[in-house]
């Protein structure tokens, strides 16, 4: 009697097993997920790659991101200098698709290098980052 039960019980977990995993769809949104991009204007008087710059250089950075599948909901701008401590310079509500935003850099008077990242962060969580370093002498 006793094995017939627990028959009866593998039985059972067996068939919810199968129903369970029967019944679950994947969530396919036809198609690979589309991550926002973020571009540098590639125009007279803006920065738009690394270089080498003078002291005390001032410089103009616009970046433009396109949102992919997901919400985008904060721009930030980092500054780093010769690879230290990260610095939060700009941190701004995303307000719209596209969302452009332009910077003014004044270089530090201090030979070394400063890296600028630009970055938006999405609904989900997901970060996405490009960023400019300039070797500043």
């Amino acid at each position: 009697m006793q094995r017939k039960t627990v028959a009866q019980f593998i039985m059972g977990i067996v068939c919810v097993c199968i129903l369970t995993a029967s019944s679950c769809n994947k969530n396919d949104d036809d198609g690979p997920s589309v991550n926002a991009s973020i571009s540098f204007l590639n125009d007279s008087g803006y920065t738009h790659r690394n270089d080498t710059l003078s002291l005390m250089d001032t410089i103009r950075v616009r970046v433009t991101i396109q949102r992919g599948d997901d919400e985008l909901v904060t721009y930030k701008t980092e500054r780093t200098y010769d690879g230290q401590q990260v610095a939060i310079v700009d941190s701004l509500p995303i307000s719209g698709d596209p969302f452009e935003f332009e910077k003014q850099i004044i270089l530090r008077d201090v030979a070394g290098v400063e890296k600028y990242g630009f970055m938006v962060v999405e609904r989900d969580g997901d970060i996405v980052r490009r960023s400019l370093t300039f070797v500043v002498q």
